[in-house]
């Protein structure tokens, strides 16, 4: 019997008692200042992780605590240090076959995931001219194995698009972008440049793990997605039979220099017009989505996010239009007009009246 979660990281609060499922990791034995041992472990789910403890004083073995997998877990929220964290009472391993993977898992919205890949099939598709290109995107949309992983695949375990359905959601972003190229550059082979987009990351279906929890397999840490894209592409080929060479190799060029630099993992750089304009569309799709997340995540009482070791700064956010807007509108439909706020006022809210 599947057993859905009842509390979630992100509702619990100081002092509530927790009797519910996540997965655990991050398993360590630690001494305490007077010389006895606890467990410290990482509980996580869908909306975050907090950190966890076991004292040796509460009748948990800890040889039997489990290092991995989903668990139940019986305890108490404290605060530690402007930390919260649960203090565990019980945990017992949980059978992963009695869990929902979307429990623990972020993804993206199931209706967003149908709508993407009907813009797959239906724009882009559609604007295929070549036989050729058009028979490699037939085997891969009736591929059942390939689409059931395209669609529930992260484009990433971290960075950007870290969540069921972002390899979807970022191929998309990507074939927007080069085909928004292409009605700008007319020079650009449209036919070749969208059936690159939509193979460049597929090797990401084997490359990631990401049942209940995002993690990168054997063989993505072995070969990496570069190397398994090109394998997935050499049985579409069978597929498809014969296909001009050039054709062929182009796009393997695509697939194989996406990256852009060679310390980026790209066995090979951009050497042609449509493998510089993938990889700077697939540069861009990831960077924003990245910073979309940063944006989100940001304590809306700042204009600034926290610094970025990736890009060397921070980065500004402003007053949040939304924010903005909703509080013109509560502050101007009443009769009191003295209670209307003016944009200063806001930005004083915001920034704690710096």
């Amino acid at each position: 019997m599947v057993q859905g979660k009842e509390v979630f990281v992100q509702d619990l609060k100081p002092n509530d008692r927790v009797d519910s499922i996540f997965i655990v990791s991050d398993k360590k034995v630690l001494p305490t200042r007077t010389g006895k041992y606890y467990v410290s472990i990482k509980l996580t789910d869908r909306t975050g992780s907090l950190p966890a403890k076991i004292w040796d004083s509460g009748g948990v073995e800890f040889s039997e605590v489990p290092s991995a997998g989903p668990v139940r877990v019986t305890g108490r929220v404290e605060l530690f240090e402007n930390v919260l964290q649960v203090i565990i009472d019980d945990i017992r391993s949980v059978p992963p076959d009695q869990v929902k993977s979307e429990d623990f898992v972020p993804s993206l919205d199931r209706e967003e995931m149908v709508r993407l890949k009907d813009e797959l099939r239906r724009v882009f598709y559609g604007k295929l001219s070549c036989r050729y290109y058009r028979a490699l995107w037939d085997a891969f949309l009736l591929d059942k194995e390939l689409q059931k992983g395209f669609v529930k695949a992260p484009g990433a375990v971290k960075i950007h698009h870290s969540y069921l359905g972002g390899l979807l959601q970022h191929t998309v972003g990507v074939l927007r972008l080069v085909d928004a190229m292409c009605d700008i550059y007319r020079e650009l082979n449209r036919d070749l440049i969208l059936t690159g987009a939509l193979l460049h990351d597929i090797g990401k279906i084997r490359e990631y793990s990401y049942d209940l929890e995002l993690g990168v397999t054997d063989e993505g840490r072995l070969l990496g997605h570069i190397v398994i894209g090109l394998q997935i592409f050499d049985s579409l080929l069978k597929k498809v039979g014969s296909i001009p060479e050039e054709k062929s190799l182009l796009l393997r060029h695509l697939i194989a220099s996406h990256h852009g630099q060679l310390e980026f993992g790209s066995p090979k750089v951009p050497m042609t017009r449509e493998a510089l304009v993938l990889h700077f569309a697939d540069n861009i799709d990831a960077r924003l989505n990245e910073l979309n997340r940063l944006y989100d995540e940001t304590e809306k009482q700042t204009l600034w996010t926290p610094y970025q070791q990736r890009y060397g700064t921070q980065f500004y956010i402003g007053p949040d239009s939304e924010v903005l807007t909703g509080a013109f509108r509560e502050n101007n439909t009443g009769s009191d007009k003295s209670a209307q706020l003016s944009l200063d006022e806001i930005l004083k809210q915001r920034t704690g009246g710096i």
